[in-house]
């Protein structure tokens, strides 16, 4: 046994520990072999990052491009590895992937891009209207859409935009009014006319258009006059009062009605289809037997036909209180960890718009329009129009001594006339 032991500490003699060398360029430690041909790989990778550096930053040398690059690599290593970890983590705690693309709202997500998309409005763009076929030639008016929110105005402006970009002689630019100026307007000019130079017309998407006093509205005239910019407004004010008359006579002016329940049903069923976010199912019986290989939300339609009756033709509240519901299921199933199917109810939906969206302002036009259905119905002697309508307004937080003094004026009359 000492012979062998022996004749062992004689080998480890002769095999001396290998020589463990760092590398000058990233810090990390190989072996004295190896050491030349990692030095040659990095010293490649770093002149091709050192390149791309000096292309944006002529003042960079070399060494701090060389620096630079050790710490973003490092950083970038860092990063993809903490992803890593967390995917891992995500896929370990809940099997069920989600469907919902993180920082961008389902009623984005799910804006028409072609003409054939656009739900409702049939009146304005739907088959055969003059608008759509002016659209279809690529040719776009000056024109102002007015209607309530969640009708569809952005929506027909994202439409615009893809005519625009499919196009080589229409260029789009959107601007919103509660952030945008006269500056930002000039600078809009100033670039249409360079591009008109090049026979690109420049087409202008103002959204909230009515935020806009009578003197930046002026600043529209001229250049929608002469054609050096394409106007589109959207407003949900009345354009008789809250623009300019010589604007509106050098535009057209759209109106776009609420969205009717069965459009807005659409949508929530093209939504639910589409990005594969839920499983709509007329009637639930058996649960367990039925969808227990289901990894995704069971919504029952009756449900969903709930929620669109209560967004009072509102899309972007009806995609938004069923993404707030399906978020908070899909947090459930991760604290749950399981994996049977989980059903969206109504009482689900209900906390999701917490209450009914009624569409109503009390200094505004749909004040008047309320106040002038509740005369309509007592002078019809219609008993359920009268209270729903009442009912609408005192719900919407009007005074409750305006519409006592309307009632009781009316019933003045009523009895006049008896």
């Amino acid at each position: 046994m000492s012979n062998q032991n022996n004749s062992n500490e004689k080998e480890k003699d002769l095999c001396p520990a290998p020589i463990i060398v760092p590398c000058p360029v990233c810090n990390r430690e190989f072996d004295k072999n190896a050491i030349e041909e990692h030095v040659n790989k990095c010293l490649f990778l770093n002149s091709i990052v050192e390149s791309k550096k000096m292309k944006r930053d002529t003042n960079l040398s070399e060494c701090s491009s060389g620096k630079r690059f050790k710490i973003n690599s490092s950083a970038k290593e860092t990063s993809i590895n903490t992803k890593e970890k967390e995917d891992h983590t995500s896929n370990c705690l809940n099997p069920r992937k989600s469907k919902l693309r993180s920082g961008v709202p389902l009623a984005e997500q799910m804006r028409p891009r072609e003409l054939d998309d656009i739900v409702g409005q049939k009146e304005a763009f739907g088959q055969g209207s003059m608008l759509r076929s002016v659209l279809e030639q690529r040719k776009i008016p000056n024109m102002i859409l007015w209607g309530p929110p969640g009708c569809g105005k952005t929506s027909i402006a994202n439409v615009i935009d893809q005519i625009c970009k499919e196009s080589n002689v229409l260029r789009f630019v959107k601007l919103s009014a509660t952030m945008a100026g006269i500056n930002d307007i000039k600078e809009v000019v100033k670039v249409a006319k360079n591009e008109a130079q090049y026979k690109r017309q420049t087409v202008l998407f103002m959204d909230e258009i009515h935020r806009f006093n009578k003197l930046q509205q002026d600043s529209f005239l001229a250049h929608v006059e002469n054609g050096t910019i394409i106007l589109i407004g959207a407003t949900t004010e009345n354009p008789s009062f809250s623009l300019n008359n010589a604007l509106l006579s050098r535009c057209k002016v759209i109106v776009m009605s609420k969205l009717k329940v069965d459009d807005v049903l659409q949508i929530l069923e093209r939504t639910i289809v589409k990005n594969k976010i839920a499983t709509l199912v007329s009637k639930i019986n058996n649960v367990k037997e039925d969808f227990e290989a289901r990894d995704i939300p069971i919504i029952e339609y009756s449900s969903l036909k709930w929620l669109a009756e209560i967004c009072d033709g509102d899309a972007r509240i009806a995609l938004g209180a069923l993404e707030l519901t399906l978020t908070a299921a899909e947090a459930q199933f991760k604290v749950e960890n399981s994996y049977q199917p989980h059903i969206i109810t109504l009482s689900d939906l209900q906390n999701g718009i917490k209450r009914t969206h009624i569409l109503y302002d009390r200094n505004g036009e749909e004040h008047y329009n309320i106040i002038s259905a509740i005369h309509k119905s007592i002078r019809a002697s219609d008993d359920n129009a009268a209270l729903y309508w009442t009912t609408r307004a005192l719900h919407s937080g009007e005074d409750p001594l305006y519409i006592a003094r309307r009632l009781d004026s009316e019933i003045r009359m009523r009895l006049l006339k008896l």
